[in-house]
């Protein structure tokens, strides 16, 4: 690191190499849901179910990008990761909240997806961490 810029803590290191490994699976699934959107053997002569599929593809794609970008920025320390962390985290939240009203999200694993969200916008509101990425300690 070069002077006057902090080491980058641990925890930031770890969530910038999980956030790549979800981008990358987010991005791979989004291309697939992408691609077999227009499949008839998926779509089984009902165009709503290819338009929704191609629909959650491309959702899925974005945030496989946002995850990446954010996973790059986390370990370079660059101060715009800190609120992309955050909204991607609220992201998350917001998706599970959708998935369980929707029916398509079972509890155990609705309840590990918030957890973790909440761990991350918890570990990133850290005053150590604030100060790693550039802000101010405190809000």
């Amino acid at each position: 690191m070069t002077a006057g810029k902090p080491a980058r803590p641990l925890g930031v290191t770890i969530l910038a190499v999980l956030a790549a490994i979800v981008g990358a699976f987010m991005l791979i699934g989004g291309l697939a849901a992408v691609g077999l959107s227009g499949s008839p053997s998926v779509t089984a002569g009902q165009p709503a179910v290819g338009t929704f599929l191609a629909l959650l593809g491309l959702l899925t794609l974005a945030l496989g990008v946002l995850y990446l970008a954010f996973a790059i920025g986390a370990w370079r320390l660059r101060p715009w990761a800190w609120g992309l962390g955050m909204l991607v985290a609220v992201i998350g939240i917001v998706v599970v909240v959708i998935d369980i009203a929707a029916g398509s999200r079972d509890t155990v694993r609705a309840v590990i997806d918030v957890a973790m969200s909440a761990a991350i916008l918890y570990y990133l509101t850290r005053p150590q961490t604030r100060q790693a990425f550039g802000r101010p300690a405190t809000a």
